[in-house]
């Protein structure tokens, strides 16, 4: 691979298009919005997703999606998971069979609750040259070049291998994994353990509070994942107690944030405005809380959430539901 089209201006793909500037002249990053696209252009920063980060000479923002897309080899995703079927569809005539598509999003679709492989395969058939990345990513620290690892999938090996050596760096290391499914359910459901974290600091209910979280909440997002044929060593791996435990305790998760913000009693409307980012994890909560009760799977915290969120239910009596829930053998129920 030599092209690759990063599609997408969030902070995320702002930080894979910068980081992949420094090993080739031959990225490209495709900027919706005609006004932030100039400004990118000209001042090398992307002052609205990630301030204070200069972005290489080399970067390119191309006008024509269309053309940007007819020339890469890799096109990277780096849009959120309800964004992804129709930007699809408008793609659709142009993406080839010899393109590897990588995936940036951590979701799972409201409507229909697909994977976003699913939705990949939906629209575009069975491409065997998709991917997904996965791991305890905070984009701000990446864009600084602090350490930092993650994790690539496919059903198709050879196409892990290669996004693996196309996007390691001296400060960012690429682990492959087969576990398709466990890297997406772990991508997408630490979002919902995510928020119940930024709870937990706001109303500060200290440590032990946010390490029963990431405990029960791992426990939990493999409960789900299992269902649906995952592999249980990658809810243990860097997609799954590594993203959750980095989300979980940094300020700077935007589901961490969204908890926080909601724990001062703000809604879920005015949390969102205040971000101006798209929390990934309150979308997730609801359609994954509708799943766990249609196939049966026991998911405490995300029902907490998921009533915070969406049935006005104060922080502190959601919390208290949980504490107070039935006893249990943690081996038996994990």
């Amino acid at each position: 691979m030599k092209e690759a089209l990063i599609i997408g201006a969030g902070n995320w793909g702002t930080t894979i298009a910068a980081l992949l500037s420094q090993k080739s002249d031959c990225i490209s990053q495709f900027v919706r919005n005609p006004e932030q696209r100039s400004l990118m252009t000209l001042a090398r920063e992307n002052t609205r997703y990630l301030p204070g980060i200069t972005l290489p000479q080399s970067l390119k923002f191309p006008d024509s999606l269309e053309t940007a897309v007819e020339k890469a080899d890799l096109l990277i995703f780096a849009t959120p998971t309800n964004s992804t079927r129709p930007l699809l569809k408008d793609l659709q005539e142009l993406i080839r069979p010899d393109q590897v598509l990588l995936s940036l999003a951590k979701g799972i679709e409201i409507n229909t609750g697909f994977r976003v492989s699913e939705i990949f395969h939906e629209v575009l058939g069975t491409h065997r040259q998709f991917a997904l990345l996965s791991g305890p990513n905070i984009a701000s620290e990446i864009a600084l070049n602090k350490p930092a690892i993650t994790a690539v999938a496919s059903s198709n090996p050879a196409v892990s291998r290669k996004i693996q050596e196309f996007m390691s760096t001296s400060n960012f290391r690429v682990y492959t994994n087969p576990d398709l499914t466990g890297l997406e359910v772990c991508g997408a459901l630490k979002n919902i353990i995510a928020i119940g974290a930024g709870i937990c600091h706001q109303l500060e209910l200290g440590d032990n509070a946010i390490a029963a979280l990431i405990t029960r909440g791992i426990a939990e997002i493999a409960r789900f994942g299992q269902a649906f044929g995952a592999n249980q060593a990658t809810f243990m791996g860097m997609a799954g107690v590594g993203d959750l435990t980095v989300t979980c305790m940094s300020p700077l998760s935007r589901n961490n944030k969204l908890g926080r913000l909601l724990a001062q009693g703000i809604t879920l409307g005015e949390a969102r405005e205040q971000l101006q980012m798209v929390a990934e994890g309150a979308f997730t909560c609801k359609i994954v809380n509708r799943m766990a009760q249609e196939h049966k799977i026991y998911m405490p915290i995300t029902e907490a959430i998921h009533r915070i969120l969406f049935d006005s239910i104060p922080v502190e009596q959601a919390l208290q539901s949980l504490m107070e829930s039935t006893l249990k053998d943690e081996i038996v129920h994990s």
